[in-house]
């Protein structure tokens, strides 16, 4: 499938059109901008595309674009040297990923950003065009930062060439997809926790019969997951366990419901995890990803019809 136009919301647009009723395989989006990009759909994003280009990973990403973009080197520099050393080349390219890196990745963090290009055509150095290859190509979420990240390229490119007037932007994605709720490998704050954390604010709750910042944690753990992570949830729910272990107000029927609720949970992601391990696509990975967020808004609700009996109480 191609997509053509001027306009990168609108390319946005086409695609999620194109992959809402299944995925769509060799997908093509091609979008013609002035540089310096001006494209006020683009700039709502540029956040989000600076952080993954960073060459130092946020604690908030899982992985980023950038720790691979310069593992070797500046990458992007290159890009620079090598089309002003010689327009036309045929190797102003950056390899985010090798074949040690996909082969010993297992169904863990991968980038689905493989390659990228850039170059002119011959005698003219007023259209720069910029290409990426994607394994695959989350729409919704996804595709806006990555049409940002080959804007910023672009950008930067066409700083060195007082003579580019436009760019092309082209992505190839073997395959297209829409996912609601996809959460662009963000970690949830829940796992960026290390067990003895969450021990802390759990036994805190317990302690001041409050489970607000129970209920947050849980909360960022509600978005899909591409890698999925099942270590905050079994640290919750050790923690819980142990403290209902303890008696007194942990031990009601109330938080033994809850400490069962949170295990059913952690059931269901430990299913969507090994579901996934074997297919990323499919109605059964939808139907197991259902499941757990329905097990996960049962704890919230609990959680949070407990915290207002405690506060009325009181």
């Amino acid at each position: 499938m191609l997509i053509e136009t001027t306009d990168i919301g609108g390319a946005v647009t086409q695609a999620i059109n194109a992959c809402e009723a299944q995925p769509v395989m060799n997908m093509t989006i091609s979008v013609k901008v002035d540089l310096p990009t001006r494209d006020g759909f683009v700039s709502d994003y540029l956040k989000f595309a600076k952080d993954w280009q960073s060459n130092t990973r946020p604690l908030h990403l899982r992985f980023n674009h950038g720790e691979y973009i310069f593992r070797h080197g500046d990458a992007l520099s290159f890009l620079e040297e090598e089309l002003q050393r010689k327009p036309t080349s045929n190797r102003a390219c950056v390899s985010l990923v090798d074949g040690k890196d996909i082969m010993s990745s297992g169904d863990g963090a991968l980038p689905s950003f493989l390659v990228l290009q850039a170059g002119f055509q011959a005698d003219s150095l007023q259209t720069l065009f910029i290409t990426a290859y994607f394994r695959a190509l989350e729409v919704k979420q996804f595709l806006p930062i990555n049409l940002a990240e080959l804007s910023l390229v672009a950008d930067r490119l066409a700083n060195q060439f007082p003579t580019v007037k436009t760019g092309v932007l082209t992505l190839f994605a073997f395959r297209a997809h829409a996912n609601e709720g996809f959460g662009n490998h963000a970690v949830s704050e829940l796992d960026r926790l290390n067990p003895f954390q969450i021990g802390e604010i759990v036994a805190t709750a317990f302690e001041v019969e409050d489970f607000n910042a129970v209920i947050a944690l849980l909360e960022s753990k509600r978005h899909r997951e591409t890698v999925v992570d099942t270590s905050g949830l079994e640290a919750l729910s050790t923690e819980f366990s142990r403290q209902i272990s303890l008696g007194g107000f942990a031990e009601t029927l109330q938080m033994r419901a809850i400490e069962a609720g949170i295990n059913s949970a952690l059931t269901e992601l430990t299913a969507v995890q090994s579901t996934r391990s074997r297919g990323t696509h499919g109605a059964t990975l939808e139907r197991l990803q259902g499941r757990f967020e329905e097990r996960l808004d049962e704890v919230i609700s609990a959680l949070r019809i407990t915290t207002w009996r405690i506060d009325d109480a009181t």
